[in-house]
């Protein structure tokens, strides 16, 4: 019965697109009563991806990140510090304050009415698109600095969690739920909060 009132909650908040936050302790099913509800509304083989928030959620589980291809599980360990080491550091910091400066930006645009949905989008590939070329700069030639690194080696572009739900399963998406959003740095959160726009009832409720 508690389990239908609330999905009934959650259902006036969808529909009116009004910002709902659960809090409760660990493992009383805050998480599963949410994909619970996306397998009501989207069905019960709707794709979902999880983003499980910590102090330490970056740009690189949000948007992405360039590694080597064919890193064994230990270089891949060690590779993940060398890239938290630069986003921690200046570069990366100045990575992330251009990208969310940008975002401000494009994101007053379209609640001012200045540009539609569909060119919000498109900017905001460009957008994604400027940052990720840039931190594939940043981090080869940080990279490069390990031995297990060789100049001559291929790289790919793993695409994170907001990737992946734009654009994954060849282009159809996923359905993205954030957990322990709260846990997320502010700055990064705004990266969500953004992107929300009008139709996501976020930014002017939220931020």
């Amino acid at each position: 019965e508690i389990d239908q009132d609330l999905l009934r909650t959650i259902t006036e908040c969808y529909k009116l697109r009004q910002p709902l936050m659960f809090e409760g302790d660990p493992g009383v099913g805050k998480t599963f009563l949410m994909k619970k509800f996306v397998q009501l509304i989207h069905g019960k083989e709707a794709p979902i991806l999880e983003l499980v928030g910590t102090p330490r959620t970056s740009e690189l589980e949000i948007l992405g990140h360039w590694a080597p291809k064919g890193l064994k599980e230990k270089e891949a360990e060690e590779y993940r510090e060398i890239l938290r080491g630069l986003m921690e550091g200046d570069t990366g910091r100045s990575l992330s304050d251009k990208l969310n400066q940008k975002l401000g930006e494009l994101n007053q645009k379209f609640l001012d009415g200045k540009i539609t949905q569909e060119q919000f989008q498109e900017e905001f590939g460009e957008l994604t698109t400027q940052y990720i070329n840039r931190s594939r700069a940043a981090i080869t030639e940080t990279a490069q600095v390990a031995k297990f690194i060789k100049p001559e080696s291929e790289w790919e572009f793993k695409e994170g969690a907001l990737l992946q739900a734009y654009s994954g399963r060849d282009g159809k998406g996923y359905i993205l739920i954030v957990d322990e959003f709260n846990l997320i740095p502010s700055n990064y959160q705004q990266i969500f909060l953004q992107i929300g726009g009008e139709k996501g009832a976020l930014s002017n409720s939220i931020s």
